[in-house]
Parts: structure tokens; C-alpha cells; sequence
């Protein structure tokens, strides 16, 4: 009886063939050996398939999906036929450091009550920068609000997860499937990052974000609210929780109207006992702190604002420095 791997690495591919033998290498060239690599080709109309028959690597599993169906349909495909403990995802034209599995397995066996580890990348390509999530699951749950981390590509799962929750990728949320699959888990595991560049992300014209940046940025708003909502167990009305991304993205106020019905709005969120999801405290810290550069970027009513509200500035506990800092900023403004 075949011994089951104890990872399985999950690749969906459609059109990939120009990257595709490198980032099927990087896997097949890990320092950890164990594992099975499940790549779905989703209809690919390119060399896609000749480029992954040229390996004769008996951990490959190919599945030649001769329709197009979507990167979530293929996703959950994988999903039913992984066998691994845990699973590893890999996109098509990335590259996986060589030693990515040894480190995050390592990290997942030592550390029980970790679900999903992620890791930091690099961007290369179109642009090039280093993107580094929060490490730690408070932090993680926190930056949750405002994007997707962690990275979806880079993460490792517990596979049993899937079951305990009863979660797989939801169709529902074309290209942001993983921002809802973080959402769903967020109530009933816990999430890290390992502070390592061990996954490179090419950034080129056809990426996801770039091809389908309307839907996604619908989906993603969608998604927000309704992370905020479990936050506040659906006590917090729509009108209040629109407000809470205005301050959360850092906009201006347009009106001392506004501001005031914000603070009014912090007044409440600081009253209140226990969050769900979200550590407390930090919550309450994060959004005093988005409220503050909120109000910095406010500068055409920021006189007006200060002389108006210098009690309620003090309940931010920004300090007097940087309120006097404010203060000088606005009133310069209000010279131009």
C-alpha cells in the first residue's frame, strides 16, 4: 500500500506556457522531497500541456482538463484528489524558493495551532519590490480589513481544515476566491507569515489583477464589508460600516460634518467590550490610528476641524506634538 505524500501541491495552469517549466522546476527541485504535485491544466489553448509532459517526474500528477472552467473550479478539483496532510499552492508562473517546503513544513510541525503560514515575496517583471504581509495572527487578521494577506500563493494549509470547517473556494468571488477562503477561516484559525523571501511573483500583463481589476475591486469592497461585519457580529449598521472603510483607506473629510459623525463613530467602537475575530485592543488602536491619517490628509477643513474639536483630538492620544503638528499643517493649507 502507497504511503500518502505528506504534502500536496496544488497548480491550476491556463496559457502559462512561457513560465511554466520554471516554476515546475522550483517545486521539483525542493529540498524537501516528500510530496505530490497536482497540476490542473484549465484548457489551455498554448504549449501549456507539451511543457509539463516533457517532465517524467513520478510525483507529478497531471490532470488534462480539456475546458476552460476557472481558477476556482480547478482549485477545488485539486481540493477532492489532495492526499497530503497539507497543502502547498503554486501558481503557474511563479517560482518557489528551493527550500520553501523544509522551512514552512518545519514551521507548520513545530508550531500545532498554526493553520495557514504564508511567507514574504518578491515582485518581479512589470514591477519590481519586495512584498512583505504582517507576520504574526493578530497583525495578519488586522491587515485582513483593508487586502488579501497572506499571499494566497505562498501559503501552506492544513488540509484538514477544509473539512472541519466545511470551506472550500467560493465561485462566487471571481479572481478575490482567496481573500473569501481567508475570510471564512478567520473566525476558527489562526494565520502567520515567515519572514522569508521564499516565493517570486512575476508581474506581466496577463496577471489576474491586471486583466480583471474591475471585478476584483468589486468583489474585494463586497469582501471588506462583510469582514467588518463579522468583526462586529452584524451590530454595526451598513451606513456605519461604509464610514469605517472611509477611515480605514485614509480619506480625506469633505465636511466637519463628517468628521464629527466618525468621532462619533470611535466614541462607540471604544466602548465596545469584545470584537470578534480581532484582538480588541489592537482594533482599537488601528482604527484611532487610520482616523489620524484620515484626518492629516484633511487639510482644506483642518483649521476649521482643530478649532472645532481639540477635546475630541485628544481622546485620539496622538500626542500633543503631533495635534500642534496638525495644526500647523492645517493652517498653512488654509494660506494657499
Amino acid at each position: 500500500m502507497n504511503k500518502s505524500p505528506l504534502i500536496s501541491v496544488l497548480m491550476p495552469t491556463f496559457n502559462a506556457a512561457k513560465y511554466l517549466k520554471k516554476s515546475i522546476d522550483s517545486i521539483l527541485n525542493q529540498t524537501f522531497k516528500d510530496f505530490e504535485f497536482i497540476i490542473i491544466n484549465d484548457g489551455s489553448e498554448d504549449e501549456s500541456v507539451n511543457v509539463i509532459k516533457r517532465f517524467s517526474d513520478s510525483r507529478i500528477k497531471f490532470i488534462d482538463g480539456e475546458q476552460n472552467l476557472g481558477l476556482i473550479c480547478r482549485l477545488n478539483q485539486g481540493l477532492e484528489i489532495a492526499k497530503g496532510k497539507y497543502l502547498i499552492r503554486m501558481d503557474a508562473d511563479d517560482i518557489s524558493n528551493q527550500y520553501r517546503f523544509e522551512r514552512q513544513l518545519s514551521f507548520m510541525e513545530k508550531n500545532k495551532e498554526i493553520s495557514i503560514c504564508g511567507s514574504w515575496a518578491k515582485v518581479i517583471g512589470n514591477r519590481n519590490f519586495k512584498n512583505k504581509p504582517p507576520i504574526n495572527d493578530t497583525d495578519i487578521k488586522l491587515k485582513l480589513i483593508e487586502k488579501c494577506v497572506p499571499i494566497h500563493a505562498t501559503t501552506i494549509i492544513r488540509k484538514s481544515i477544509f473539512i472541519e470547517n466545511q470551506v472550500s473556494y467560493n465561485s462566487a468571488f471571481k479572481h478575490a476566491e482567496d481573500y473569501k477562503l481567508w475570510i471564512d477561516f478567520a473566525s476558527n484559525v489562526k494565520f502567520s507569515n515567515l519572514s522569508q523571501f521564499l516565493y517570486i511573483i512575476r508581474s506581466h500583463e496577463n496577471n489576474v489583477s491586471k486583466k480583471f481589476q474591475n471585478v476584483q475591486r468589486k468583489n474585494t469592497k463586497y469582501l471588506r464589508i462583510e469582514y467588518l461585519k463579522k468583526i462586529f457580529q452584524n451590530q454595526l449598521p451598513k451606513r456605519q460600516v461604509e464610514l469605517l472603510l472611509h477611515i480605514i483607506d485614509e480619506k480625506e473629510f469633505h465636511s466637519i460634518e463628517d468628521f464629527f459623525y466618525c468621532i462619533e463613530l470611535i466614541r462607540y467602537i471604544d466602548k465596545i467590550e469584545n470584537f470578534n475575530i480581532v484582538s480588541t485592543n489592537a482594533f482599537k488602536s488601528f482604527i484611532k490610528f487610520k482616523f489620524w491619517l484620515s484626518l492629516t490628509s484633511s487639510y482644506k477643513i483642518g483649521k476649521e476641524i482643530y478649532m472645532a474639536s481639540r477635546d475630541d483630538l485628544k481622546f485620539l492620544d496622538i500626542g500633543l506634538y503631533n495635534r500642534f503638528k496638525f495644526y500647523l499643517k492645517a493652517s498653512f493649507s488654509n494660506l494657499l
